[in-house]
């Protein structure tokens, strides 16, 4: 059953909260099933689509850094660099896994000036060239915290210190209720207060109240 692997993934990656929230609307939905997944794959895709245009509303242009190798990320940053709004983009490496070579690789493609900058320098040399931090998440939490790849708490902090902003974009499938119970190695916390807002296809959340809002939306695709 659907219902089955989709436990199983979720076993597997418990950070991720798309696949927690498809779970709990697996197990809400009567049969036939495949109309509506379809509908919500549909959904899916408009809420990434729409919290770009959030993301790009809030932007100002100027060089970037990001972490890892969110794919809403990477389409935030082409159209920005289309728009000519992008001048420079920082990736971190992000070990372990080293995601940031691909979104490196990914970006080059496109002929935008990228550079490969080791996690450990990313926060200094962001806050020396005045970027704007712009990162993805697995999961964002109701409590106000963001789980992402390791670096992002520590690239948050650096912008803050700096008077600097990061974003995160996240559609509301990656909404979870509650608190952070636990995260994998590779993954790090970072409370909402370090970060200019939560960029969402319902738009820009920058507290726990408006996440808890959001969360209870009809229009929300998570909350699970």
């Amino acid at each position: 059953k659907l219902s089955q692997l989709a436990e199983l993934a979720v076993r597997a990656h418990p950070d991720m909260a798309p696949l927690r929230n498809l779970l709990a609307k697996l197990r809400g939905m009567e049969p036939p099933l495949r109309p509506r997944l379809m509908e919500y794959a549909r959904r899916l895709r408009e809420a990434r689509r729409r919290s770009v245009v959030v993301m790009l509303r809030q932007f100002r242009g100027g060089p970037v850094a990001t972490l890892s190798c969110s794919s809403t990320v990477l389409e935030f940053l082409a159209e920005a660099w289309r728009r000519g709004q992008c001048t420079t983009v920082l990736v971190g490496e992000s070990q372990p896994g080293g995601e940031g070579a691909e979104a490196y690789r990914r970006l080059r493609s496109l002929g935008a000036e990228v550079k490969l900058v080791p996690d450990s320098k990313l926060p200094w040399l962001a806050a020396e060239l005045k970027c704007t931090g712009v990162v993805g998440a697995d999961a964002v939490y109701t409590s106000g915290h963001v789980v992402n790849k390791a670096g992002t708490y520590a690239l948050a902090a650096g912008l803050k210190a700096a008077g600097l902003k990061l974003y995160v974009i996240a559609d509301t499938s990656k909404l979870l209720t509650g608190s952070v119970a636990g995260v994998k190695w590779e993954f790090d916390v970072t409370p909402v207060e370090l970060t200019a807002g939560i960029a969402t296809e319902l738009g820009l959340a920058k507290s726990r109240a408006e996440l808890e809002h959001l969360a209870s939306s009809p229009d929300s695709l998570g909350g699970g």
